[in-house]
């Protein structure tokens, strides 16, 4: 759908926290790329049940 009109951030709300969603390698990058924040979010926890301790939750 972001693609489809030439979008590549959006925002939603999910409860009372915004959730950013990218499309594209340069917005991702610019994201994850940084280390300015390093704490996860609260939402990470459910993860690391399912997947364990890595790059994604580490």
């Amino acid at each position: 759908m972001l693609q489809a009109r030439g979008e590549h951030i959006c925002r939603i709300w999910f409860g009372p926290w915004p959730w950013v969603l990218l499309y594209g390698a340069e917005e991702c990058e610019a994201i994850l790329g940084s280390n300015k924040i390093l704490k996860k979010p609260f939402q990470y926890g459910f993860l690391s049940g399912w997947i364990g301790q890595g790059l994604l939750i580490r």
